[in-house]
Parts: C-alpha cells; sequence; structure tokens
C-alpha cells in the first residue's frame, strides 16, 4: 500500500524502493484522515488489478502495490516521472492525455490498450472521474490490467469459486499461464492427480475444457 503522508501539501508515495515526493495538493479530508477510503487496496491486490488515483495534472496521488509493481518495470508502457503518470511512446502519451482531458472535461470513462516494451504484451488502461465535493479538486480513478500478468490470490479463488486450497494453488499457476505438467510439478503432485484437480476446477467455476496428451506430458 503506498505511504500516504499527513503534511497538508506533500504526498509521499512509494515507488519501486525509494519514496517520492511532489508538491501536490493531499486528497484527504479536511481533519487530515486517510484518503480514498473508498479504494480497497488489498482487494485490488489480490486481484492482480492495478489501481491510482491521479488529480486533474496527472499526477498520482495513490496507488496500490499491483500499481507500483507494473509502473515500476523499465519496459513497462507506462512509468512515473517525478509523480507524474507518462507513457514512453508517443501514440501511448497521446491516449493517455486524450483520457484525462475527457474524464475532467467531460466525466466520461474511457478505456485504451497500450503495449510494453519487451515482449508486446498488452495493458488495458481504464480511466474515470471520481465523484468529488463542491470545493474538491478533480479526481480521476486509474485501473490497468494486464491480462498476461493476473495471478489472483489462491484464497480468493477458493473463496470465489468453493476451491480447495490444493485446486486453488493449481488454478492459480494455470492462470500465470504454466502448462499442467509443469503447474503439477511446481505444486509438488503428479500430473494425474493435477488432471482430477482440474476437472473440479471446472465443474466448479462453470467452465469446460479439455486436457490435451501434450498437457499431460
Amino acid at each position: 500500500m503506498a505511504d500516504m503522508t499527513t503534511k497538508p501539501k506533500v504526498t509521499k508515495l512509494r515507488f519501486a524502493s525509494r519514496s517520492l515526493d511532489h508538491p501536490r495538493e493531499s486528497c484527504g479530508d479536511a481533519a487530515g484522515s486517510r484518503p480514498y477510503s473508498f479504494v480497497s487496496p488489498v482487494m485490488a491486490d489480490a486481484a492482480g488489478v492495478a489501481i491510482a488515483i491521479l488529480d486533474g495534472d496527472g499526477y498520482i496521488t495513490f496507488q496500490n502495490e499491483t500499481c507500483t509493481h507494473v509502473l515500476a518495470r523499465s519496459t513497462s508502457a507506462l512509468f512515473v516521472l517525478n509523480g507524474e503518470l507518462r507513457a514512453r511512446r508517443r501514440s501511448d502519451l497521446h491516449k493517455l492525455k486524450s483520457a484525462l482531458d475527457i474524464a475532467t472535461r467531460d466525466n466520461k470513462p474511457s478505456a485504451f490498450r497500450v503495449h510494453n516494451l519487451d515482449d508486446e504484451k498488452s495493458l488495458e488502461i481504464l480511466i474515470s472521474s471520481l465523484p468529488a465535493g463542491p470545493n474538491s479538486a478533480p479526481l480521476i480513478a486509474l485501473i490497468i490490467r494486464s491480462p498476461s500478468d493476473i495471478s489472483p490470490d489462491p484464497e480468493l479463488l477458493s473463496q470465489l469459486y468453493g476451491l480447495t486450497p490444493a485446486e486453488a494453488g493449481l488454478a492459480e499457476v494455470l492462470i500465470r499461464g504454466e502448462g499442467l505438467a509443469k503447474a503439477c510439478e511446481a505444486r509438488g503432485i503428479s500430473v494425474n492427480t493435477g488432471k482430477g484437480y482440474l476437472k473440479r476446477i471446472f465443474q466448479k467455476t462453470g467452465r469446460r475444457g479439455e486436457i490435451s496428451s501434450e498437457d499431460g506430458a
């Protein structure tokens, strides 16, 4: 979770291994209570979703751990420079600025995709304005979803679909893109046991799937 200071005009963000100070106005309430109480970073982290809160100029005032991880990558399509959210490609920067303008001017959400520099994995971006009081500065919610990197918490999978801990653990590895054989090896189980888990995972999640001989190799 981001490290938020109570100083009135400084927001401190934990970014990578260092703290980043920038003189933007704090968005907490007048009593200095924790800002963004409506945001649940823990739930977003568990679902593998990056969330951040920006001011009207595109400066980050809050981000969860997943967002910190995504933006800290040297090859990520988006990054932070002196507290401001930026894009490495000019075309992506145009998309970002346009979405921020629509959010602040028209109070409408925007969605677009960008691609990382090294592996061309896509990042799905959603930007939307947040409700603000009459004397409050505009705030913008940013959601970054990387389909290839999503790795839900096994406990969350258990709660959502009624999976056993063993089934949820296998599902979490498979969601990260591993084949069945490697997933079973990582979990310390045989492929036959893994096939049984996978069959029950399909049943409980309402999905249909087939296990090829290649998966069991």
